[in-house]
């Protein structure tokens, strides 16, 4: 029963982290895209925080029920809630976008401008396919995949996803006397506030600075973590000063969620047109999938066999390489319609092309 549900709950979140991106790129303004969607990053540790507070206290059937409170409202009051404005115009419904769009926007928003401007776009987008291999073979799309394929592995290699997944055990291991399911749930709470708080940034500080300092921020708080966890296995009484790893975690869990939380549900939908957003989100949740299950399976494997601060080693390795990688290949997509994104990765493609054969023109 529980393989079989497991299944089912896969099956259901690939698709809830393929269309929600999707959805809520789709609905924003341009000026706001970033705030609106990076509230997916901050509705699932709100879900993480939910699974802490009610885990503990409550048996495995009850559980199992409070949980099933959410995903019912949801489907219940998404019954009301219109298709997006891109896809209606996807299928040629214009009547049906512009509703959409009102239904969206307040009265005083111009949205016939903003209508003609979707048309154009999904016109253009829609006049090539929108097969697999059509999404690797077309340059400017085969750049931004790879791109957001490699931003996925570093979010799950931050270390946050194994945190929150065995944040009792680690804290566990900290020798505080403190209560672990405790402490996991002020580390939920601070996820929470902190994706929360930095939601309102992304918009005016931009996609590219707020990965970089995450990065940054990232791969110190795992070099501390790992020194302490090191540490500890040569001086026990260092348990005395578990403080300090508390504190590293919650700077790990800020630094993670003003970037990695905050931008990358955002660029899933900035950096492919209409014709093959959905599936580059497809192959983005099933990334995000693999490198996840790598990380929870290897998890506890280096813990056991060469201690849990080998774990923070390397994530900060990894957070280390994607401070170089934002650096040098991500480019800034903040304020930018959708056509000036997609026009931007062609230009990219070709500038780059130019260089490398040293094409000259007259």
């Amino acid at each position: 029963m529980l393989y079989a549900m497991r299944v089912l709950q896969g099956l259901a979140t690939g698709l809830v982290f393929t269309l929600t991106p999707m959805y809520l790129g789709e609905i924003a303004k341009t000026e706001h895209r970033g705030t609106i969607g990076s509230m997916f990053s901050v509705m699932m540790y709100v879900g993480s925080l939910y699974a802490y507070v009610f885990g503990p206290p409550f048996s495995y059937d009850v559980f199992a029920m409070i949980c099933l409170a959410m995903p019912t409202v949801m489907f219940i009051g998404f019954m009301f809630i219109p298709e997006t404005p891109y896809f209606y115009l996807m299928v040629g419904d214009v009547k049906s976008a512009r509703k959409s769009l009102s239904f969206f926007r307040s009265k005083e928003d111009p949205i016939e401008e903003e209508l003609l401007l979707m048309q154009e776009s999904v016109e253009t987008d829609m006049a090539n396919k929108s097969t697999f291999m059509d999404l690797m073979t077309e340059v400017g799309n085969r750049k931004a995949l790879i791109i957001l394929q490699v931003l996925s592995m570093f979010k799950i290699m931050t270390g946050i996803c194994a945190l929150l997944t065995y944040a009792t055990m680690t804290f566990e291991e900290t020798g505080t006397r403190c209560d672990a399911n405790l402490v996991s749930i002020s580390f939920a709470v601070v996820i929470v506030v902190s994706t929360i708080a930095s939601a309102g940034f992304v918009d005016r500080c931009g996609r590219r600075p707020m990965l970089l300092v995450s990065s940054a921020g990232l791969t110190l708080t795992n070099v501390l973590i790992a020194l302490y966890f090191y540490e500890l296995r040569l001086l026990p009484p260092l348990s005395d000063y578990a403080f300090i790893v508390f504190a590293a975690v919650g700077a790990l869990a800020c630094f993670h969620t003003i970037g990695y939380g905050a931008v990358h549900s955002t660029i899933q939908c900035e950096y492919f047109p209409s014709n093959t957003r959905g599936l580059a989100n497809g192959i983005t949740a099933v990334t995000l999938t693999v490198f996840s299950f790598f990380t929870l399976k290897i998890f506890q494997s280096i813990d056991t066999y060469f201690g849990m601060y080998v774990n923070f080693i390397v994530f900060a390795a990894f957070c280390f390489s994607a401070s170089v990688f934002v650096n040098e290949v991500v480019f800034e997509t903040k304020g930018k319609s959708f056509s000036e994104i997609h026009a931007e990765f062609r230009n990219r493609v070709s500038e780059a092309y130019v260089d490398e054969h040293h094409v000259v023109t007259v």
